[in-house]
């Protein structure tokens, strides 16, 4: 029928898209094949095999791009040992939620977003249908990110070195996670507008203005770090110009790390050749 045509249609669209998704945010590894499950669940044996091929894309990139001995991969688990236990996933947890909304991370912060996703599950849950697979999913995908980020990356950030979780962590989480929140904050804030016989328009400058003042803070936080960073930049830009000047860069041990041991730079020996002969340096 035309109303099969135009689904399978939306199936195909969807996952040539997830597919592109997966390249850009790994979260879709997760996602894609939890979607698999849902539409399984519902019988829906075909869409569920279209929604397969992102996940199918990943595994094919990974078992040949990703496995050759050229490949961006070391191990640093002999030289960083790591020690995971409940607390370290409950610290990770909470600054990575906090981050998802701040630049920094706060325990206030991410007790609010908490009690905001409570809310807005909630909400979706009693709702049913479509919403509550679209919640399941969220939070499904969410929690097994959250524990593969803290089983990958928590004790390094948190112990060895210290630092804030990066916000490309927080911004997996946040896209899933924070839709929720909106819908748990609309819904507490739903009383208070009716006791303050608040029109549409006031509650969307509420709204607008909020947004405004947290990307501004967040905007003034990075501009605050902005010489340091930049000083950072400059200095790593000219090492990898100086190791790509090096003669004898090519009769190095491809695995080194360019700026010594530091696993803060991401970038290999074998990395800078492979840019070189790109042209991209």
């Amino acid at each position: 029928t035309a109303l099969s045509d135009e689904s399978r249609r939306r199936d195909i669209v969807g996952a040539l898209l997830g597919i592109f998704a997966v390249f850009i945010q790994s979260i879709c590894v997760v996602v894609s094949p939890i979607t698999v499950v849902v539409l399984a669940m519902k019988r829906r044996w075909v869409s569920a095999v279209i929604a397969m091929t992102p996940l199918v894309a990943y595994v094919a990139w990974y078992l040949t791009y990703q496995k050759r001995n050229d490949a961006y991969r070391w191990d640093i688990g002999g030289s960083y040992p790591q020690a995971r236990d409940i607390g370290l996933f409950f610290d990770f947890t909470w600054h990575t939620l906090s981050r998802t909304v701040w630049q920094s991370a706060h325990a206030p912060i991410a007790a609010l977003l908490i009690v905001l996703i409570v809310s807005g599950s909630v909400h979706l849950w009693r709702q049913g249908g479509e919403r509550r697979i679209i919640l399941i999913s969220a939070v499904t995908a969410s929690c097994i990110y959250l524990a593969g980020f803290t089983w990958s990356r928590g004790f390094v950030t948190l112990r060895t070195f210290q630092i804030e979780v990066p916000s490309r962590y927080a911004s997996v989480i946040a896209i899933l996670l924070l839709p929720i929140a909106a819908v748990g904050l609309a819904r507490i804030c739903a009383p208070v507008r009716a006791k303050l016989a608040l029109s549409k328009r006031a509650v969307a400058v509420i709204g607008v203005t909020s947004l405004a003042v947290v990307f501004t803070f967040n905007t003034y936080q990075r501009f605050d770090s902005h010489d340091t960073d930049m000083e950072i930049a400059e200095l790593a830009r000219n090492t990898i110009f100086v190791a790509v000047d090096d003669p004898e860069l090519a009769s190095k041990p491809q695995t080194d790390f360019v700026f010594g041991e530091s696993v803060f730079f991401d970038l290999i020996n074998s990395d800078l050749l492979r840019f070189k002969r790109l042209g991209w340096l």
